[in-house]
């Protein structure tokens, strides 16, 4: 039979819902095998145990295969958790490892060199110049001087190391040392090379890190591996992996020692502007935040938290143990493990119980503690009934955490729906309505907006009390033709307050000696 009836389906679906805010990452510096500035996502400590780069056996193969070998100084004495910046590959016969390059290195000439000698030894006046675990194999000399003079044509190898001093043997071009050298006379040469990167402090630290964070969270974590570097010389790289990923992740944990770089300062700086949605979490020793405080403030974007280790350790108490607990890992997870709904809403930070982290005690801290809220310093204190609780849920710019968190989730579901509106209106269908530029328009993206405000309201966000307006098509238009011309609008304002808790109360009670208020409470009853 001839088709009668056509029926024409169009899917509605919701927008793609943005899950920055569930997003964390763990930032490793050379403690994983990922390569450099990936990620891996991960759903428990073991699988960020999984990740561990322990190369120490292969590196040791690696060392030993062939006769070019190269061997490493203090080899013996390498732990499974030391490897190389990148792992080595099967076959080759030099390693590569963290590069340095050191000019000017002083060395000297064992013995007296006679004009027209062939070569020469000489041997470093002081070994500590170069970087430990360097890989003599891999040492390249430039620009050898004798006195000033340079040595042109000459060519250096490693003689010897066993690790007080290293020798290089001398072959000078043809025609041999332009002169009588005396015995010690000095030397200078340019060096580059790598050395053998330790990261067993890495992987501590980032194993600390995972347990305090799946102590606190059920969800899983990213591990972020920026390379090889001292937690305080990491700012290039850092700053480098967020240039290239902006946006990739709500929260992250550093490692400790970063609050002591002071090349992180421009990426906290950069992050601290009242629109951008990035916060870094770290902790360590209770002074150790002092280089984060420039002019008395602290910044929006930083967290830091004051374990109780190090000298604050009272006699007979139990100091944190950094190898099993991280306190900016747990408050990073309490934080981002938010899911604001209608039945599970948006609860303070302030006060946030912390699994896992060791609690300061409250005798003799209380200038301590004093200090640490001036500051906005979190940490780790007691309560009566949840163990370990936070205090004091704050930014080091005094700005409440979770209202940071519930201004963020507006902000972010505000704009998804709105974009959402103006993507649907422009997809034709029978009987759907376009979203033209016009007042029906602005009314209905208005309309909109005022819906997700609401919804942040119930979630536990925002107040419910909250501004919401739109100018006219008429007015709009004749004061920016411009702008319509160019589809653009700008006519829409929202004035919100952020949902937060309570730090202090104060109650008014009143004595009363004389019994009169019990007596007039007990005839009014009476009646």
């Amino acid at each position: 039979m001839p088709q009668i009836v056509q029926i024409t389906e169009r899917v509605i679906r919701d927008a793609r819902p943005d899950l920055l805010q569930q997003k964390g990452a763990l930032v490793s510096l050379g403690a994983t095998a990922i390569p450099l500035g990936q990620s891996a996502f991960c759903t428990s400590v073991a699988d960020v145990q999984a990740l561990i780069e322990t190369a120490g056996p292969e590196v040791q193969a690696f060392y030993n295969q062939g006769d070019a070998a190269p061997t490493l100084r203090g080899q013996a004495a390498k732990g499974d958790a030391r490897h190389l910046a990148d792992p080595p590959v099967v076959g080759g016969s030099q390693p590569t490892g963290l590069p340095f390059t050191i000019k000017d290195v002083v060395f000297t000439n064992t013995d007296a060199i006679a004009k027209g000698a062939a070569t020469a030894t000489l041997a470093i006046k002081d070994i500590a110049t170069l970087p430990a675990n360097f890989i003599p194999g891999s040492l390249a000399f430039t620009n050898l001087r004798q006195q000033g003079n340079a040595m042109a044509g000459a060519t250096i190898a490693v003689g010897t190391d066993d690790g007080k001093t290293l020798t290089l043997n001398v072959t000078f071009p043809s025609g041999g040392a332009p002169a009588d050298i005396a015995a010690q006379s000095a030397w200078e040469v340019d060096i580059a090379g790598q050395s053998e990167f330790d990261n067993s402090q890495a992987v501590a630290d980032l194993l600390s890190a995972a347990r305090s964070w799946f102590a606190n969270a059920n969800a899983g974590v990213w591990v972020v591996e920026l390379g090889p570097a001292q937690p305080t010389n990491m700012g290039s790289l850092f700053q480098a992996w967020l240039a290239q990923n902006p946006l990739a992740f709500y929260g992250y944990v550093l490692p400790r020692g970063a609050a002591n770089d002071a090349t992180m300062m421009p990426v906290f700086e950069d992050n601290a502007k009242d629109n951008s949605r990035v916060f870094f979490f770290m902790c360590g020793d209770p002074g150790n935040y002092t280089g984060l405080i420039q002019n008395d403030l602290g910044l929006k974007s930083v967290f830091y938290g004051a374990e109780y280790v190090g000298a604050s350790v009272a006699p007979g108490t139990t100091a944190a143990d950094q190898n099993q607990e991280n306190l900016a890992a747990a408050v990073c997870a309490q934080f981002l493990s938010a899911r604001p709904s209608s039945v599970n809403q948006l609860a303070p930070m302030s006060f946030r119980q912390l699994v896992g982290i060791t609690p300061w005690p409250e005798a003799g801290n209380a200038a301590t503690f004093a200090r640490f809220q001036r500051d906005n310093v979190g940490f780790g204190g007691l309560s009566n009934t949840l163990g370990t609780i936070l205090f004091w849920g704050t930014f080091m710019n005094g700005d409440d955490m979770g209202s940071w968190y519930g201004a963020d989730w507006t902000a972010i579901n505000l704009g998804s729906a709105l974009t959402n509106a103006i993507i649907s209106g422009s997809q034709p269908a029978m009987g759907a309505r376009p979203l033209f530029y016009d007042q029906t328009g602005i009314n209905r993206l208005e309309g909109v907006a005022q819906v997700t405000l609401q919804r942040a309201s119930a979630y536990g966000c925002i107040l419910p009390v909250f501004e919401l307006s739109a100018v006219s098509f008429n007015d709009y238009v004749t004061a920016q033709p411009q702008d319509f011309e160019a589809g653009v609008y700008n006519g829409l304002a929202a004035t919100i307050t952020p949902a937060r808790g309570f730090l202090k109360l104060t109650v008014g009670l009143d004595v009363d000696f004389t019994g009169q208020s019990a007596v007039t409470t007990t005839l009014t009853n009476a009646a």
